[in-house]
Parts: structure tokens; sequence; C-alpha cells
């Protein structure tokens, strides 16, 4: 998706779900050395080599890396894993929508908020004629609510057209999306980060036609 962020505000990438901090990772605490000390050896010339599986040196089996990662799984067993977890999200994003739905009205900014979000997860479970219709949906609620220039309304429009080039309805993807770039850039500039990513998705849309013939 190019804002696959549906709610909030913010969106990544023109998308992600929900966004996170951005602190820089501390150092590494192996690394720090206390003035006045000696730098240590390095852990590959201290440690002493390990010994191979099998018997006898210089056998194919020393150095060979296992193809399974350290817990155990295959890649097979992690695609699996990964298409649980997807399913799951669906899951709980229905549960969220008829909970928030059950609290506030239908066009709340929070009830469309996790129903772009519920859109999202049956997007990345190939569910995509569902995720047209919520999209649409929602993208029709903040419009009228929001306003067609409102961030939000054109993170809607983007994650829509998003959805309707996947189905294989270029025409309407492009022009959705060419609308998205122009309020963009209207109302944040052309070097925004996100008048940016929807040019760049424009470009790559236009790049795969052009290599599909």
């Amino acid at each position: 998706h190019d804002d696959d962020d549906d709610g909030g505000g913010d969106d990544h990438g023109d998308a992600a779900v929900v966004g996170g901090g951005g602190d820089e990772p501390s150092p590494r605490g192996e690394d720090r050395q206390t003035a006045g000390e000696p730098r240590s050896t390095s852990a590959a010339s201290a440690a002493p080599a390990s010994p191979g599986r099998g018997s006898g040196g210089g056998s194919d089996g020393e150095a060979r890396l296992e193809e399974k990662d350290p817990q155990g799984f295959d890649k097979r067993s992690l695609e699996k894993h990964a298409r649980l977890l997807k399913s799951k999200a669906e899951t709980v994003q229905r549960d969220v929508v008829r909970a928030m739905q059950a609290k506030l009205d239908s066009d709340h900014p929070n009830s469309l908020t996790v129903k772009g979000h519920l859109a999202l997860a049956l997007g990345k479970l190939g569910k995509h004629r569902e995720a047209e219709t919520l999209e649409r949906e929602v993208l029709r609620a903040r419009e009228a609510v929001l306003g067609k220039d409102h961030p939000d309304t054109l993170t809607s429009k983007a994650n829509l057209a998003a959805t309707l080039y996947k189905l294989g309805q270029h025409s309407e993807a492009e022009r959705m999306l060419l609308e998205v770039h122009a309020a963009r850039v209207r109302t944040l500039g052309f070097l925004h980060h996100k008048s940016l990513a929807a040019q760049e998705r424009l470009e790559n849309w236009a790049c795969m036609q052009r290599r599909q013939g």
C-alpha cells in the first residue's frame, strides 16, 4: 500500500497502521570502554574456535550452517505462522470495529479509523474486494465529515487507489492517486514526503504497465 496507515492523521509512507517512536538505539554495552582501561581483545581472537560437528577436521560439516533458524522453523513453517498471524489480526480488527460501532456513531473519526485498519488487514490476506468496500465507505464518510483535502481523507483515497490497482482497475486507481498527489502538493508542498510518496507510486505504476506492454 501507498498509505497503509489508515487514520489518526499519519500514513505509512504513504502507509503504516500505527506509527512508533523514532528513538535511536543506545550503544551496545560490550562496546563501551571506561577511561583508563585497556581495550579488550575481540571475541573472535579471545575465544577458541569451536570444533566441527563431525570427527576429523576439515570436513564440510565444520562450518556448515543449518538452513533452519535457531528455533528449528523452516521457511514453510514461518510462512504458515505469518498467515496465521494475519488471520488473527483480521479477527481482532473485526471485534474492534463491532465494539467501536456499539459505542460511537459510524461516522465518528475513531470508528472510521478502525474500519480502515480492518480494510488493511483484509488486503494483507488478499481479500481485496471486501477491503475495497470498506475503503469506499471510509472515504465517503471522511470526505463528508473532514473535507476532501484533510490528511486522513487523502490517506483513505490513497489506500483505496492501491486496492483498486491490485484488483486490476488501473484507470480509476491512477485517477484517484493523481488527485491525492495534487491535493498534497497544494496543501503540503511538492517536497513533502507524502507528496513525494504519491509521486513515486504513480511512477512505479507507469513503469509496471510499460513492462507489461
